[in-house]
């Protein structure tokens, strides 16, 4: 998650870049802990924001891929 943030953290406005940095910082903390539940319950709200993210990142990934690529590219190399 760090990595992908230095690379991609312009795809977040800062609401969503806030959220993403306060759900670690939130699972961070409860592993110092013994609370399973709040543990899970922090997984789970970092992989709200998280899979958002990475979605965000595989959408800007595939355009970079694709760009310059015609369909009559795709068809002719199956």
């Amino acid at each position: 998650l760090e990595q992908a943030l230095k690379v991609d953290a312009d795809l977040l406005d800062e609401k969503q870049l806030d959220a993403l940095n306060s759900a670690k910082e939130s699972l961070k903390a409860q592993l110092e802990g013994s609370d399973i539940q709040a543990i899970e319950h922090a997984v789970q709200q970092l992989k709200v924001h998280s899979d958002a993210f990475a979605a965000l990142r595989m959408n800007r990934h595939i355009d970079h891929a694709l760009k310059g690529t015609k369909l009559d590219d795709w068809s002719k190399s199956n």
